[in-house]
């Protein structure tokens, strides 16, 4: 019995749950030291807006520079592309000058054409006697002139 009282006046021991005054302050106190400020709670977002602005000041140097690298690569490949059409105008133009050159086309003109250089026996002079006017006698067309004509006469005939 003396035991069921011990365990009962154990069981039921509200003055364990009543707190004192002194640790009532304490937790108070502790209360008041977790609760935050509002003007506190103000500084914190400020704070957090100044970090991410230092941040993105930071990272823009950065960005400039990946920036610069990118147009930097940009240049060089359109230099070395410039180059190779520098290059390629200059071999056009070498092409052109032998072709355009004397010796090329008179040796074009003799070796495919089948032309000759002129002897000056070839070289017919006219001198006006009378004036400045100079006739020309008429022209009289061949038999397959005559042909050639007409069937073409015939062919414009037909074609309206």
């Amino acid at each position: 019995m003396a035991r069921e009282q011990a365990v009962r006046k154990q069981n039921y021991d509200f003055g364990r749950f009543e707190a004192n005054e002194a640790e009532e302050e304490n937790r108070k106190a502790r209360i008041l030291r977790h609760t935050v400020d509002p003007a506190k709670r103000g500084n914190i977002g400020k704070a957090l807006v100044w970090a991410v602005l230092a941040v993105m000041l930071l990272s823009l140097p950065l960005l400039s520079e990946a920036q610069n690298t990118e147009l930097s690569r940009q240049i060089a490949v359109k230099e070395q592309q410039l180059d190779e059409l520098r290059s390629e105008n200059v071999r056009l133009m070498t092409d052109i000058e032998s072709k355009s050159a004397i010796k090329s086309v008179q040796s074009y003109a003799e070796d495919i054409l089948g032309m000759q250089k002129l002897d000056k026996s070839q070289i017919e002079y006219v001198s006006t006697e009378g004036g400045s006017e100079v006739i020309i006698p008429d022209y009289e067309p061949g038999f397959f002139t005559k042909l050639y004509n007409s069937f073409l006469d015939f062919l414009d005939y037909i074609g309206g």
